[in-house]
């Protein structure tokens, strides 16, 4: 596919910058003033060039003035040099820079700063003396601008101005005095805001000086605003349609300091407009509403830069902002220039992380603080704001301010309230306001330099506020507490009375049925007799009776129906309370389970106390086997997590300390570890610095390695084929070496693309994939080395995972995302992507297509990359992931970051606290579960460690590595008296001694 070439034009407008002396010929609309100031300064030698902030005071004399001057150099009408400078806060130091710059260029050996400061203390004749010894050789003119007089204003102490030693007053006679002198070819501009005038009035020297020659800046008039628009886009090749023209200076309005936001919003829509491609089209409203317009553009393209910072560097940000901004008394806002030693000792930010961030914003992209990209930054550097329209055009800094305000305003009360209680007068605050108060405390991180500026009892005020915390959750917990007393009592109390009645009531049922039963039964037995014997008297009597006899017994049968019917009763009834009796059986079970739930509880807790005490006891073999052993017994037996962190903390120890076959260390001799690769039977590979590829047995350390391969490539990845047959090592010059293992292949070469080999993966014993950091995915045909390009991403890949069946692929590229796609079908991605967070490692789930990952901040997330959405997550990492490793059989996870610590999770429950190990080296390059599981490999740049994956493989043999069992003393001391003493290992001989001390007592 053709490719299109987007020509970018170099921008004509400077944006909130000024003007410099090569940019003349893009500096329009000062033509007047420009000969005005010229001929104040060659008739006096001095000018002052006042105007409001905005003005365009600096780019006036930059770019009208200073290239004025040199023009008279090519037309020889003149000679003339020149240097800027700004005096900041040591304003007679910052020349003498700038004089020895100067004279390096006389033709003669170049003055030092430090001769030429000496020479500039001597108020009298310094600096005319300086003058004309590079004037010797330079025979030029030397012109001083000294730009943005007002900082000797703004960095010098007011009770200390006019007073001689200051630096503003050494710095302002030194001026006058060189001024007085007859000419001897010094010519000096300074540029001051109007409103810092009245601070002259204090220098009656200076005074006199600016009133005999000074120019008071203008704005400019609408029509030659218009060239200031359209000429520089003309100059440059360029049309603009003169519809936005109008529209532009309609928004701009008749106030002062507007020229910087202009020259800003024309940089912005000229960047819009020729990265569109299409030159041939005028500038239109289209690019102007594309960059949020007048009011718009500044907020905008500040956020953007504001954007691009991670989340840290964004609070750097505002807290940055929010020292270097200020509203006066009276409303003003106005920026306040600091030390980067200072804003970091106000903030309690790191001086490299205020450094970090002002690079960003004084970038030539942006150039929204000074000084500009070519002064090096230090501890002892100033930032400013580029110009005071940032703060009224960017509502986010305003809002900081806002926020600066409200936290200025809290401690001041929080100051007070604390100096009251010291006194005696005041109390503990409670909610709401101490709940706002630790809210300011969390989110603002107040420092003692900046409580200082506000009010010194800092020490006192968060003590105050630390007893008032500590005093608002006692009164919570207590409330809790008695709260729930109360509601616990009334509830078993009702509870009790409830079962009390029911059981009364039972029983009485039960009695009083049974008895009337039993009554019922014998009259109907009764009844029955009497019945039967009357039937005997009367069987001779005459038959004329018969019918008399016949319902004599019917009778009978009837009265006997009525008693069995209230005997079936009175049966149920006792049905019913046997029913009860069973319940409040139920309950005691019930009960006497809760019971033991506690006490299973409370021995699992103690099996885990037991488990991290051991670990206090390394050295001690016995006691400290014993304890970690005996952990694990009464975990087992109470039925606690299988893979418990504590126990497994406390029998790894044990492992490592005292030998097992499952902990093991493998170190390279006088090389660094580049890559691993793990096989099969507890065989892995590595890549060393030496260029070298090495095999090891993960169970037999003592047995060394084997060399495999020995070449002058670093390797960067590694990765064996299925059928164990060939290792692939990819290189950090791109290639790939085949390495085979049987003698009838011979090895050989893959050339990829540009960049380092950052990962293969092998589909079949055919097919490899691979990646590059610079940006390629390819798939290999092994067996014709021909290779299809897959996709690729301007970011580079760092990394590379596919599923179990190979189906999807994912890759992480240089600047945090996740690109996930089907192996078929690269085009039809997924793109993973964490906020502000940058993702650092990735592994597929066995069994699907579900992925972990984590993140630069330590935290783990669980995918689902069909919908690109986390499902799950887990978090313990305090450093950058760097690994993750399934074993699939037994649902573990391992993780581990840029530290070296390594965590092994529980995949059913990530709530469950995982194995901790940090007995590691430095940043982990690869993380593997090998034997099927039942152990893992960490390998860093130092070695590789071999751990165990299950507690159950740490237990065999432990008893054979102790002497003795616990004494009574150390059950006691350790497990409690209260619980009966066991022996640990029975089979040791000292359990028979302890019997028989137990017998005996």
């Amino acid at each position: 596919m053709p490719e299109t070439n987007i020509i970018i034009r170099p921008n004509p407008f400077p944006g909130l910058r000024a003007f410099r002396p090569d940019e003349g010929h893009l500096f329009f609309g000062r033509m007047e003033s420009t000969l005005k100031v010229v001929s104040k300064l060659k008739e006096n030698r001095f000018v002052a060039v006042l105007g409001a902030s905005g003005s365009g005071k600096s780019s006036l004399v930059m770019s009208g003035v200073i290239p004025a001057l040199l023009k008279e150099n090519r037309e020889e009408k003149k000679s003339w040099s020149y240097l800027v400078f700004r005096p900041a806060l040591n304003p007679v130091d910052h020349l003498a820079k700038e004089l020895s710059a100067l004279s390096a260029g006389a033709g003669f050996n170049q003055l030092s700063d430090v001769s030429v400061a000496a020479s500039l203390h001597n108020r009298t004749e310094g600096l005319t003396d300086v003058i004309n010894r590079i004037r010797k050789n330079l025979r030029q003119q030397v012109v001083i601008v000294i730009d943005q007089f007002e900082e000797i204003f703004r960095f010098s102490p007011v009770t200390s101005r006019g007073i001689p030693g200051d630096d503003a007053t050494d710095f302002i006679d030194m001026i006058v005095n060189a001024m007085q002198k007859p000419d001897h070819g010094l010519y000096i501009i300074l540029t001051l805001r109007s409103e810092y005038v009245s601070d002259c009035g204090r220098f009656h020297s200076l005074t006199n000086l600016m009133n005999s020659s000074s120019y008071l800046l203008p704005q400019i008039p609408v029509d030659q605003m218009v060239t200031v628009i359209e000429e520089p886009v003309k100059l440059s090749g360029a049309s603009i349609d003169r519809s936005l023209v109008k529209l532009i200076l309609s928004d701009l309005e008749e106030r002062p300091g507007q020229l910087p936001v202009l020259q800003h919003l024309m940089m912005r829509i000229w960047n819009h407009w020729s990265r569109l491609g299409d030159l041939s089209h005028p500038i239109g409203l289209a690019d102007y509403e594309a960059v949020g317009m007048l009011k718009g553009a500044i907020s905008q393209h500040a956020g953007q830069a504001y954007e691009s910072l991670d989340e840290r560097h964004r609070y750097v940000c505002s807290r940055l902002f929010r020292t270097i901004t200020t509203r006066s008394d009276d409303g003003r806002e106005l920026s306040k220039p600091e030390r980067i030693s200072t804003i970091a000792a106000l903030t309690g930010c790191a001086e490299h992380e205020i450094i970090d961030v002002a690079e960003v914003f004084r970038s030539p992209e942006y150039s929204f603080l000074t000084p500009s990209k070519e002064v090096p930054l230090n501890g002892e550097s100033i930032l400013d704001l580029a110009h005071e329209s940032i703060i009224r055009l960017w509502g986010t800094l305003r809002q900081w301010m806002d926020d600066e305000e409200a936290s200025v305003k809290l401690y001041r009360q929080l100051a007070s309230a604390a100096a009251r209680y010291q006194e005696g007068t005041g109390r503990l605050w409670t909610a709401p306001d101490l709940l706002m108060a630790l809210r300011w405390r969390d989110e603002n991180n107040p420092t003692l330099a900046w409580a200082e500026k506000i009010d010194p009892a800092f020490e006192r005020a968060l003590i105050f506020l630390k007893n008032s915390e500590e005093e608002y959750l006692i009164r919570q917990e207590y409330g809790k507490k008695s709260s729930k007393t109360v509601r616990r009592s009334r509830l078993i109390t009702g509870l009790l009375g409830l079962l009390a009645i029911l059981t009364l009531f039972a029983l009485g049922a039960v009695h009083s049925l049974r008895n009337r039963a039993e009554r019922q039964k014998l009259v109907a037995i009764r009844m029955k007799d009497e019945a039967v014997a009357l039937n005997e008297r009367l069987s001779d009597s005459l038959e004329a009776l018969s019918s008399v006899l016949g319902l004599a017994s019917a009778g009978a049968d009837g009265s006997l129906i009525m008693p069995d019917e209230r005997v079936r009763q009175a049966e149920a009834r006792a049905r019913s309370a046997e029913e009860a009796m069973r319940e409040l059986a139920y309950g005691k079970a019930k009960d006497m389970e809760r019971v033991s739930k506690a006490n299973s509880s409370r021995m699992l807790s103690l099996a885990r106390s037991l488990a991290v005490r051991s670990l206090n006891h390394a050295g001690n073999r016995d006691l400290q086997i014993l304890l970690a052993w005996q952990a694990y017994l009464f975990n087992r037996k109470y039925d606690g997590i299988a893979e418990d962190a504590d126990i497994f903390a406390g029998l790894y120890d044990v492992s490592k300390r005292y030998g097992s076959r499952f902990c093991a260390r493998f170190t390279p001799d006088g090389a660094e570890f580049t890559a691993m690769a793990e096989g099969s039977d507890g065989i892995f590979f590595t890549a060393d610095s030496k260029g070298r590829v090495l095999s090891w047995k993960a169970g037999q350390p003592s047995a060394g390695y084997d060399l495999v391969w020995s070449g002058n490539k670093t390797i960067s990845a590694m990765t064996l084929s299925p059928d164990r047959s060939w290792l692939a090592c990819g290189t950090e010059d791109s290639r790939i070496l085949m390495i085979p293992f049987d003698d009838d292949s011979v090895g050989y070469w893959l050339h990829d693309s540009t960049g380092t080999i950052t990962a293969l993966h092998y589909t079949d014993t055919d097919h490899l994939y691979s990646s590059t950091s610079g940006g390629s995915v390819n798939e290999w045909n092994l067996r014709n080395r021909g290779v299809r390009h897959v996709t690729s991403d301007n970011s580079g890949i760092v990394a590379m995972e596919i599923s179990d069946d190979n189906n999807m692929l994912a890759a992480l590229t240089g600047d945090g995302r996740l690109i996930c796609w089907q192996a078929g079908s690269p085009e039809k991605h997924v793109t993973i992507k964490t906020g502000d967070k940058n993702i650092t490692a990735h592994k597929f789930i066995p069994g699907g297509y579900r992925l972990a990952t984590g993140d630069d901040t330590g935290a783990i997330d669980i995918w689902n990359t069909s919908t690109g959405l986390a499902d799950r997550n887990a978090s313990g990492h305090m450093a950058a992931v760097r690994g993750i490793a399934f074993n699939g059989a037994d649902g573990q996870m391992l993780t581990a970051d840029e530290t070296g610590e390594v965590r092994l999770w529980t995949m059913v429950n990530l709530e469950q606290p995982p194995v901790v190990f940090s007995d590691g080296g430095p940043a982990v390059l690869r993380i593997a579960f090998i034997d099927s599981g039942e152990s893992f490999l960490a390998a860093t740049q130092t070695d590789v460690i071999r751990r165990p994956a299950h507690i159950r493989l740490m237990t065999d043999g432990l008893c054979d590595k102790v002497t003795r069992n616990l004494t009574e003393q150390e059950w006691s001391a350790y497990v409690g008296g209260d619980i009966e003493y066991e022996s640990t290992c029975p089979d040791k001989e000292y359990r028979i001694r302890v019997r028989e001390i137990r017998g005996a007592r």
